[in-house]
């Protein structure tokens, strides 16, 4: 009866030290898989980023080039069709009517700013509770079981 009872004890911790090994190694993967996870995000998200910056960047530049090549053309024309004498005031009620054209485009632009920085605040927000929600998933809240048993029902369920 002891040699059974022996016996029996063997096999179940040789089976627990090969059910222990085997969580360890499945932990480590999971966590190599998660640190790819956060790596492969973190690099695409850094790529994005600095593309919209870059296409943001280059409208911009084109937009102003575009009004100075409007705002060369609409002088060079009204010069051009006026008498000497009104080339001053007009040229002086043309550089008026362009500042007041960047002005208001300045204030655009930063109200589409401001608008876009709200949008992307909302957004990482978002995904930070999206981010917490789906780690409270794939962790739930430990219960009265012991470690070992939570990670083969976690792994096994």
């Amino acid at each position: 009866m002891d040699s059974d009872k022996e016996a029996y004890l063997d096999e179940a911790t040789k089976a627990l030290r090969r059910q222990r090994k085997l969580i360890q190694d499945l932990e480590k993967e999971k966590q190599e898989l998660n640190r790819q996870v956060r790596t492969a995000r973190s690099k695409r998200n850094s790529r994005k980023d600095s593309e919209n910056a870059a296409k943001i960047s280059r409208l911009a530049e084109e937009q102003v080039h575009c009004m100075l090549v409007w705002f060369h053309l609409a002088c060079k024309t009204a010069v051009s069709s006026t008498r000497r004498t009104n080339r001053t005031a007009l040229t002086e009620k043309l550089l008026l009517n362009f500042q007041e054209v960047l002005v208001t485009s300045i204030e655009e632009e930063r109200q589409t700013l401001s608008d876009l920085s709200a949008e992307t605040t909302r957004i990482e927000r978002q995904i930070a509770h999206q981010r917490r929600a789906a780690a409270a998933k794939a962790n739930p809240v430990a219960t009265n079981q012991p470690k070992g048993e939570q990670v083969i029902a976690r792994f096994i369920g």
